[in-house]
């Protein structure tokens, strides 16, 4: 069955909307009968075709007078829309219209980030969704939502929005961007209830909890994580030192994380104790860790040689690309590990970016200054002019 005439109507009057010419921008009729794929009709503004309907929806450039109102009359004509991506839009109303909506089950995508639209989470409680990413304007429970379908939920920076992720449970959540939300919960239980979480970003929230062996091989909890964002939050690091791997697929902890911030968490450990738990991830490229209370003191290892070998006396040090004759797999670009209590940095350095900014650091490797690396030691007592070593 061809576009029919109110299909054609909705996206008329949204094109009026948006001030948007008469023609699409490719020529083609505004017509999915025979086309599969995208139309774009101007400079973001286009839909998505299949099986003889109009089925995805994208508008990305400021409206100067639509509104969610606008927006619940035209879903009603378009019965097989199931994206709809207005970010950055404009549009301003209630989340609420989409109340109205008579047949609400097909839509599973919803955008309306950086837009004017204020509500409760519950006024989206008869939608099942698999991605729903909302303005900072939001309230309300996320346990209002149906998460049986949920992959992806953004409501980063909506401060009245609030939960308990613990309860949540979902075999299919792949992302999740709570930052700066009151949402609260122990993300132990989180990453144990939701296997899938690839993408999860925490920042300024309410979670809490400890990272420690359950995160470990064979429990592998967090196995399938990415990024790990956790800054400003209450969660705490105490991971086991890992096994020495047989091969590289041996398992161990967060075999796929590539970023982990943890800046401004209380952790109040030795900075080796921090690192060396991730020493087998052949993907972590990014640490921050600024502002944790990391320090450099002695630990009962018996020779602490860690990442950049941070300690107040060391009996033998074998830099970064080894401890104990182990290899260290990673392949960083960068770590901030600014405004914590380190004091030495010895060892073989690697060619990336390292902020040690704000650290008491005294001693320095002479190696660092022959290595091709950015190094910032701003804000610290060290001295190199008064390094003889490197003379």
């Amino acid at each position: 069955m061809g576009t029919s005439f109110s299909c054609r109507h909705a996206i008329e009057f949204l094109k009026c909307l948006w001030q948007v010419n008469n023609s699409s921008a490719s020529g083609a009729p505004l017509d999915c009968t025979n086309h599969n794929g995208q139309i774009v009709i101007s400079t973001g503004f286009d839909i998505g075709c299949g099986n003889g309907a109009i089925v995805s929806l994208g508008i990305k450039v400021p409206s100067v007078a639509a509104t969610t109102g606008d927006l619940s009359r035209v879903l009603d004509h378009l019965p097989n829309l199931e994206g709809l991506i207005l970010d950055n839009s404009n549009i301003s109303g209630p989340l609420s219209e989409f109340r109205r909506v008579r047949n609400p089950s097909k839509l599973r995508r919803l955008q309306l980030r950086w837009c004017n639209v204020g509500g409760t989470l519950e006024d989206l409680s008869n939608y099942t969704f698999q991605a729903l990413k909302l303005s900072d304007n939001i309230s309300g429970d996320i346990k209002s939502l149906d998460w049986s379908q949920l992959e992806f939920l953004d409501l980063r920076n909506a401060t009245a929005v609030t939960g308990n992720v613990s309860n949540l449970k979902s075999g299919l959540v792949k992302g999740l961007w709570l930052q700066y939300t009151q949402a609260t919960g122990d993300i132990t239980e989180l990453m144990r209830n939701n296997s899938n979480l690839t993408y999860l970003h925490v920042q300024g929230s309410q979670i809490y909890g400890h990272i420690d062996r359950q995160w470990a091989p064979p429990h592998n909890v967090g196995n399938e994580l990415k990024e790990l964002v956790l800054f400003n939050t209450k969660v705490t690091f105490g991971m086991p030192v890992p096994k020495k791997p047989k091969a590289p697929q041996d398992p161990n902890p967060f075999p796929n994380l590539s970023k982990l911030d943890v800046s401004g968490n209380p952790l109040n450990m030795d900075v080796w104790d921090f690192l060396y738990p991730l020493a087998n991830n052949y993907h972590l490229s990014v640490i921050v860790a600024s502002g944790c209370n990391l320090t450099g003191k002695e630990t009962r290892l018996r020779i602490i040689a860690a990442v950049f070998c941070f300690c107040k006396s060391l009996p033998d040090v074998e830099g970064i690309f080894s401890y104990r004759n182990r290899p260290l797999y990673w392949q960083l670009n960068y770590m901030d590990l600014s405004r914590n209590g380190i004091t030495k940095l010895l060892g073989e350095p690697r060619e990336f970016f390292l902020d040690v900014s704000s650290n008491p650091v005294t001693e320095v490797d002479p190696r660092y200054f022959k290595t091709p690396l950015v190094l910032n030691l701003a804000n610290t007592p060290y001295n190199v002019t008064e390094d003889r070593r490197l003379i």
